[in-house]
């Protein structure tokens, strides 16, 4: 058994990891988890052993596993590019990470491994009580065998639970053979079952994708206040896929055809729509809704609340009613459609980016002798700014080549007016398409945030730029900063603050090599990457909300 196996010395670590490099080229899989995870409760910081619960955890399509455990591999073992290409691909697996212990507790090591033996479903104690009871009945039956008869398909329906049963007395009783070899049963058997009832594996019948450049959707762009770089990622996905993209809604009457998709960005910014979506809605057209950032949460002394926020009738009544109408509700957070879903919304996570036809993206800035620290007003509030006030002025008195720039609030530029002016530099904020040429003034941006629920909830948006411009940041452990980490630094006091900006302004290397590695995590969110995700959900969203066929919605009349 590997439990058994003594943990006294660095020589048994070498035998241990060569033991369990066997069993990874005999593809052993169960015994080489479960040897690789005995390790790392003894030796957590083992590289080797990292990378191979994070192959494992790739392996069995966990990516978001994965990349925790190459991560901190990555950080043990800094200059190890084979590392960050891992990295890379794990993010490719999942959108959605969680800042949690790494998973190499029995529970999350026994879950990898249903992964990986084909386990397609966790057995729940409701099944094994249902097994028990029917095993207790036939057992006990005057007449086993017909018992057994009139239950037959009854029993294909628990017979994993059955064996699980077994597996639990073998274990009860100490007798790993016959444990193991109604393991391997059980996996054999779930195996057969999951390709059985697996979609992929069946017939298409008649329903078949209609190919999106066949598509009429209806997007009621509600940007009033200027277009958002998630509505131009939006409308990019659907040119990429040549979708016919009508914005008038008096439209839809006018010309008689209905749309196979409506889709409404942050629908409470025009209450006006609310009547035709309620009216297209009820002829059957699927309405996806998106929203640029958790409007519930928005606090009422948030800058932008007065223009964005729920605090008129109108808007309130807009945004309720759309949420409860929507086949689809697509948000930049993680933990926005965590809390949607929690309420008994259909919400899905579909994260910002950026757009590579967009060349100031790519455009190198020109090198300076100065060190710019920047800090940038959205999502920041001047209040946030201001709690680490102290630690900025301290690091430019330390340093005499830095300049601090803010983006976007003159307010908070007022805040260092104890520094020089030739140490300081405003700039007013542009639209989405000049915003990369702001960011080319920074080298090492500043995003700190209070402790509130909104902030927890935000859009990760502004890591990703800062990670293609290859700038290093300094951030408040908020939960989206927690999940990307890539090419940043977390600070939750004045002096880590201070102790993370000195470092960046000390070491010209270390802050280069912070920045491209949060430019290799931002490639990830370039455009296309993206646009795969949103025409998955757009067609779900089409597919899944009414039983009329795309192709049939165009033709019918209001």
């Amino acid at each position: 058994m590997v439990d058994s196996l003594p943990v006294v010395n660095a020589p048994d670590l070498k035998v241990r990891k060569t033991l369990g490099r066997t069993y990874l080229d005999e593809n052993r899989v169960e015994e080489a988890a479960q040897l690789f995870s005995a390790i790392l409760q003894d030796y957590p910081d083992d590289v080797d052993s990292l990378v191979a619960m994070g192959n494992l955890y790739l392996a069995a399509g966990e990516g978001e596993q994965a990349r925790r455990f190459y991560e901190r591999a990555l950080w043990l073992d800094p200059h190890n590019e084979e590392l960050r290409r891992q990295i890379e691909k794990a993010w490719s697996e999942s959108w959605n990470l969680h800042n949690q212990p790494l998973p190499n507790d029995p529970a999350s090591v026994g879950h990898l491994l249903q992964r990986l033996t084909g386990w397609q479903k966790e057995i729940s104690e409701e099944e094994l009580n249902r097994a028990a009871g029917i095993l207790y009945r036939i057992l006990h039956a005057e007449n086993p065998a017909a018992e057994i008869a009139e239950r037959l398909d009854e029993m294909d329906e628990i017979l994993p639970a059955l064996l699980e049963i077994n597996i639990r007395q073998a274990q009860a009783d100490g007798n790993a053979e016959i444990e193991e070899a109604l393991r391997a049963l059980q996996s054999a058997i779930q195996t057969q079952m999951a390709g059985r009832n697996d979609p992929v594996n069946q017939p298409a019948g008649d329903e078949q994708a209609l190919p999106f450049g066949q598509w009429k959707v209806l997007l009621l762009e509600s940007e009033v206040f200027g277009r958002s770089n998630r509505l131009a990622l939006l409308e990019a996905a659907l040119q990429q896929a040549g979708a016919v993209v009508e914005r008038d809604l008096s439209a839809c009457w006018q010309e008689g055809g209905l749309p196979d998709l409506m889709i409404a960005p942050n629908p409470h910014l025009r209450p006006e729509n609310l009547e035709g979506i309620v009216r297209l809605t009820g002829m059957g057209v699927p309405l996806l809704v998106d929203l640029e950032t958790d409007f519930e949460q928005l606090p009422v002394n948030h800058p932008a609340y007065a223009d964005f926020g729920l605090g008129t009738p109108a808007r309130g009544k807009a945004y309720a009613s759309a949420l409860l109408l929507a086949d689809c509700i697509t948000v930049p957070s993680a933990l926005q459609a965590e809390s949607l879903r929690s309420a008994g919304r259909p919400a899905v996570y579909v994260p910002d980016g950026w757009m590579r036809t967009n060349f100031l993206w790519l455009q190198e800035g020109e090198p300076r002798q100065t060190v710019h620290l920047g800090w940038v007003a959205n999502p920041s509030q001047s209040e946030d700014l201001a709690s680490i006030r102290r630690a900025v002025v301290r690091v430019m008195r330390e340093f005499p080549q830095t300049r601090l720039v803010v983006i976007g609030d003159y307010q908070a530029y007022h805040l260092f007016d104890i520094l020089p002016e030739n140490r300081r530099m405003y700039l007013p904020m542009t639209g989405v398409e000049e915003f990369p040429y702001l960011l080319e003034q920074v080298d090492i941006l500043m995003i700190p945030l209070r402790n509130h629920p909104y902030n927890d909830s935000i859009s990760d948006q502004i890591l990703v730029e800062a990670g293609i411009k290859a700038i290093p940041w300094v951030g408040s452990p908020v939960v989206p900063f927690s999940r990307w980490m890539a090419g940043g630094r977390l600070a939750g006091s004045i002096d880590e603050w201070h102790l993370h900006l000195r470092e960046l302004v000390m070491d010209s290397d270390h802050r280069q090599g912070m920045g491209m590695m949060g430019r290799k995590m931002a490639l990830s969110r370039e455009s296309s990457e993206l646009s795969v995700l949103w025409l998955r959900i757009l067609e779900q969203t089409i597919r899944s909300a009414s039983p009329v066929k795309p192709a049939e919605h165009g033709r019918q009349t209001a």
